[in-house]
């Protein structure tokens, strides 16, 4: 019977190359952890700042109200207010879902501009080929969060070497209330 020489200690480079997988896996959930906790804050100033209005709205619509421009005041700040609520109780998830569902490497999105009022969302859209923006298009449409996805414009860039396609779309969204 032969000799076997097992050696349990692990060779220098798999211990370099673990301790430096770690150490972006814990950079990258420190980053996380630091941007979840800047948005949740950022949220909670704008609830208090919503709560102050409406109850500053309050006191101020149950007082006599003297002088015209205070009433225009009032109103300004109560559709500020509103305006407010609106945007936090905008679908921002579901939203954001769909845009990552219908991704692809030929279009890239320019902007995303949501109509909180309107229940709209305007989405400026740019690629090489007319196919591939006219499938992004219809990937839209196929997503239940939409009811109308519309092509406003579009247009060929000229002045880029390219000459890629850009594209405005309109799209209405579902609103679960």
């Amino acid at each position: 019977m032969t000799t076997v020489n097992l050696d349990y200690l692990a060779s220098r480079h798999s211990n370099w190359v673990g301790m430096l997988v770690l150490a972006l896996g814990v950079v990258g959930s420190i980053s996380a952890v630091w941007c979840y906790r800047d948005l949740n804050r950022e949220i909670s100033d704008q609830e208090v700042m919503v709560a102050r209005l409406q109850e500053r709205g309050k006191r101020l619509s149950t007082s006599t109200v003297a002088d015209g421009r205070d009433a225009e005041q009032i109103d300004r700040e109560t559709k500020q207010a509103n305006a407010a609520i609106l945007a936090l109780s905008l679908p921002w998830k579901e939203l954001f879902e769909a845009f990552e569902v219908s991704r692809t490497n030929e279009v890239a999105v320019l902007s995303i501009e949501p109509d909180v009022q309107k229940g709209l969302v305007r989405i400026s859209a740019e690629a090489k080929k007319m196919g591939s923006m006219l499938d992004y298009v219809s990937t839209l449409q196929k997503i239940a969060l939409f009811r109308e996805v519309t092509i406003l414009n579009h247009q060929i860039q000229e002045q880029d070497p390219e000459k890629p396609i850009r594209i405005v779309l309109q799209a209405a969204w579902e609103m679960q209330r």
